[in-house]
């Protein structure tokens, strides 16, 4: 709830006429008198924060009894609760502007006061939030990310929807035109299914043999089947090729062979038994959207689909029976391999009897690279980051029908090209997401656009949005906190008693060296460069599949072209535009988009003990992955380089195994029915997220008292919150970062595939690991949120 003026006195104006009746004659009085006062002193800052802490009073009173109207006595708690005889300020301690007025409305809307926090602090920050936010039907979760991205999007799409100004460069223009053709929906309702055929009729495949009454497997060029759709659309299919910096060697690049990634999470695929509803759906996405494709002279019959749709769900079973699951992928080391494509190519052949199911790895290579000037010969060496997977998937190759083969692979490009489509399509889409992820009603196809552009020309849409959105003051804030945080850091890393002195002398030494990218980047300044960037790009005013393909193969090979270059670690590798924020552990460098730099996360106006709670804890994650159980296995460069001596490594070891244990103890009840089991958390598969929550939560704090110490007095208090101290403030601010209303079915999702703990474990697991936070609430050893057990490592 904010007010603003003049919607103030507007709110107000309101409540005097429409609400008489509810109070009695003094609160009445003083209604209208407040209200004069206002509106004769519209631009007297000092009455006006004098006055709206008693309007919000009255007006909590008028509210609290219309709730008891209604019977809703429950929640009463929510209200503010002001004395009027002890007003802010007559407060030193209290912040009286209209900013820390709303700041402290937002924090008392959040939280459920019922609750003791030390009890369940993810219900007391929370609580409040998660009552006022239903799940929007068009989605299958929302949170206070989501929250502040619903912002963004209608920021972008003001932009995108703008007419182009003379001053605006080629690719903020392109966007535009390409936004333009993504929301045309009559155009593409007249166009059909013809541009989606269109591709998949280029595939040298013959089509989509699903789609066909008759097919022939001679038609089945495996090696130019995976050049076409991985060049085209970078698509992760059976396999993955890329240009990837050299895990040893980071300035340098090197291909990177990589096993593939199935649609469905793997978790689901090799226990479908437990997921019957899933599969079961995902077979209807897959049969509906190929009936839809299919021409009315070559219609397959039904029954035949079928039988192709069941082979297709079969094959990526086994598929997904041959990855590696990521729980095994954290040791690096292990997906470093070293191999010329010439001994790449007699290793994996040898795994085959038959010249289908042979891949001509120079030839794949070659085919990818066409169009970028370079010709890749069969010595050039490679990192295959799963040997043992291209051996096990050239003996399924060999045992599979080619017509399965192909239907699979094709149908990687068909689902991800099928949203883009027809309405009908889509809507195939939904129907299968709505039992997937529990969201059925498809957004506003602006929306989608919004998302799709940006995801494609994000640094396009970025600039326009940086020049009209962001504060570079901020950037000077946020490098202050950063900085605040290094020393806080670098002062604990000095301190740890279980590491060794020469380890300890190189993670101060990465932590020294540790890049920070703020807001955008700095070419956005050099509109020569800005052009260069984006050479090369080419968009339709009316066909929107055009655009997609030619977006992503222009991404795809501009990676490829990086091969021979040197990385200098200066280069952006995020969207601004963006609510997110990132550690990129080959560059060791820390990265902050302009779109998570503002309220809540962050905010000039609001107190230092939200900042530093919010974004604060955000930048101290992202600091910390560079700590984790991945990320310290780089050095201050980058590079994959045992620095850590063995005792100080097995102590680590230790003490991450301490996270993997108390998370994998973390109950998550909500899924028990589900899955018929008592379900608890992935602590090997989020142990890197859990340790960087940990971390960055210490160093926050650590940094936050650093800041007030250094300001030589305390932060003053929220009006409404006064019972808060600063320092409960920040713990609340955290708990407010990862508020979130979701679905079983998202729960589901993020309980399978995420590398992060659900958000309510998020903020459990943390602050019951803190002294900091105990002290704060003075919560007892042994209760909830204070169990005698902690881990902790930083």
């Amino acid at each position: 709830m904010f007010f603003t003026f003049p919607f103030g006195l507007l709110c107000l104006t309101l409540f005097v006429s429409q609400c008489e009746a509810k109070v009695d004659s003094n609160q009445r009085d003083q209604l209208k008198h407040i209200f004069e006062s206002l509106e004769n002193n519209k631009h007297n800052d000092h009455l006006i924060n004098s006055w709206f802490p008693i309007g919000i009073k009255i007006m909590n009173k008028i509210g609290e009894m219309s709730k008891k109207d209604q019977d809703y006595k429950r929640k009463n708690k929510y209200r503010f609760d002001y004395n009027v005889d002890k007003l802010p300020f007559k407060q030193d301690n209290v912040c009286r502007t209209k900013e820390c007025y709303e700041a402290g409305l937002l924090v008392q809307s959040n939280l459920n006061e019922s609750v003791n926090p030390c009890d369940d602090f993810y219900e007391f920050s929370c609580g409040g939030w998660i009552a006022k936010h239903q799940i929007p039907n068009t989605s299958s979760q929302f949170s206070q990310f989501d929250l502040v991205g619903k912002t963004l999007q209608k920021q972008l799409k003001e932009i995108l929807e703008s007419d182009a100004e003379v001053t605006d460069p080629l690719p903020v223009k392109a966007a535009q035109v390409a936004y333009k053709a993504c929301i045309d929906e009559e155009t593409i309702e007249q166009q059909g299914i013809e541009p989606l055929t269109s591709v998949l009729n280029s595939l040298g495949t013959g089509g989509w043999p699903i789609t066909q009454q008759s097919w022939d497997p001679s038609q089945l060029d495996m090696t130019e089947l995976f050049v076409q759709v991985t060049r085209r659309w970078n698509i992760h299919h059976l396999v993955y090729v890329s240009v990837q910096e050299d895990r040893v060697n980071s300035t340098r690049n090197i291909i990177t062979i990589d096993q593939g990634s199935p649609i469905l999470p793997r978790s689901m695929l090799i226990d479908p038994d437990s997921y019957p509803d899933q599969i079961e759906a995902y077979s209807e996405w897959i049969l509906g959207t190929a009936l839809a494709l299919s021409a009315d002279s070559n219609r397959p019959d039904p029954s035949t689909v079928k039988i192709d749709v069941h082979d297709m769900i079969k094959f990526e079973m086994k598929f997904a029976n041959l990855t590696t699951p990521s729980e095994m992928r954290r040791d690096h080391s292990r997906l470093q391999n070293l191999i010329s494509l010439a001994h790449l190519t007699e290793w994996t052949n040898s795994a085959a009897s038959t010249e289908r199911s042979k891949i001509n790895w120079v030839a794949l290579v070659n085919g990818l690279f066409n169009g970028t000037g370079m010709s890749i010969d069969e010595t050039e060496i490679v990192n295959v980051e799963e040997f043992d997977y291209l051996f096990r998937l050239v003996r399924l190759i060999e045992e599979t029908p080619p017509k399965v083969i192909a239907n699979y692979v094709i149908w990687h490009v068909v689902q991800a090209l099928a949203y883009e489509s027809t309405n009908h399509l889509r809507q195939l889409t939904y129907d299968f997401q709505f039992v997937y992820m529990g969201s059925n009603v498809s957004e506003p196809r602006w929306q989608d656009c919004v998302n799709s552009i940006n995801e494609l020309l994000g640094f396009a849409v970025g600039f326009k949005y940086v020049k009209r959105h962001f504060n570079d003051q901020h950037k000077k804030e946020v490098q202050s906190l950063i900085a605040n945080m290094k020393v806080v850091l670098k002062s604990r890393l000095s301190s740890l008693s279980w590491m060794d002195s020469e380890t300890r002398s190189a993670a101060l030494d990465k932590l020294e060296a540790m890049h920070e990218f703020i807001g955008y980047p700095e070419w956005y300044n050099n509109s020569t460069y800005f052009n260069e960037y984006f050479t090369g790009i080419s968009v339709s005013q009316d066909n929107h599949l055009y655009n997609v393909e030619s977006l992503l193969t222009y991404k795809y090979m501009k990676a490829l072209k990086t091969l021979y270059e040197i990385n200098t670690r200066d280069e952006w590798q995020v969207n601004p535009a963006e609510v997110n924020a990132y550690n990129d552990i080959g560059a060791n460098s820390i990265i902050f988009p302009a779109g998570i730099l503002q309220p809540p996360f962050f905010s000039l106006s609001q107190p230092e003990a939200l900042n530093y709670g919010s974004i604060g804890i955000v930048i101290g994650h992202e600091i910390m992955h560079g700590f984790d159980d991945m990320g310290r296995q780089n050095d201050k460069f980058g590079n994959l380089v045992q620095w850590w001596s063995h005792q100080t490594l097995q102590t680590y070891k230790k003490k991450a195994a301490c996270f993997v244990k108390q998370y994998g103890r973390f109950r998550i009840p909500q899924l028990d029915v589900t899955l018929n089991k008592p379900v608890t958390a992935n602590g090997v598969r989020t142990q890197g997220e859990n340790i960087a929550d940990n971390g960055g939560l210490e160093m926050a704090y650590l940094a936050y008292k650093k800041y007030v110490m250094e300001k030589e007095g305390k932060e003053l208090r929220l009006p409404g919150v006064e019972k808060y101290s600063p320092e409960q403030l920040f713990f609340i601010g955290y708990g407010s970062n990862w508020c979130e209303a979701v679905s079983k079915e998202s729960l589901l999702s993020d309980y399978l595939t995420e590398d992060h703990s659900v958000q309510r474990l998020r903020v459990i697991g943390a602050v019951s690991n803190s002294e900091y936070f105990a002290r704060a609430f003075n919560c007892k050893l042994g209760s909830a949120m204070n169990p005698v057990d902690k881990c902790s490592i930083w």
